[in-house]
């Protein structure tokens, strides 16, 4: 991949690339981070294994395999939701089934306690 540059020498090269000079034509403010802005990248989650492969630079990753039990389950809760138009709770279920994040969902505003034990799906209560 070549050697790492810092972003500071790259904007400095480019401002003199133009025929600017640094300060007197363009100033360079250092802001910080930003709420919600990463420093690091993650590559593999929680629910992936990593193997190395022939190149030792390169991992591979593997996921476990699918419950299809289980995303059947899912999917006609979803269809529920839809059918009910209980955005928030759709999209929060959306985003935690994707993530393979799954913990209690309850007490949103415009629903009645909901359930989703996701894994092996306890459901139970009322969407909407």
């Amino acid at each position: 991949m070549g050697k790492p540059i810092k972003i500071y020498d790259l904007a400095k090269r480019l401002i003199n690339l133009h025929g600017k000079t640094l300060d007197d034509d363009i100033g360079i403010t250092f802001v910080g981070t930003r709420p919600g802005e990463k420093l690091s990248e993650e590559l593999f989650n929680s629910h992936e294994h990593k193997f190395p492969t022939a190149c030792k630079m390169i991992n591979m990753a593997k996921s476990e395999p699918i419950d299809y039990e289980v995303i059947n389950k899912q999917i006609l809760i979803l269809q529920e939701l839809v059918q009910k138009r209980n955005e928030r709770v759709l999209v929060d279920m959306l985003n935690k089934i994707v993530l393979r994040d799954y913990p209690v969902l309850d007490d949103y505003d415009d629903t009645k306690k909901v359930e989703l034990d996701l894994p092996g799906l306890k459901y139970g209560g009322s969407i909407g």
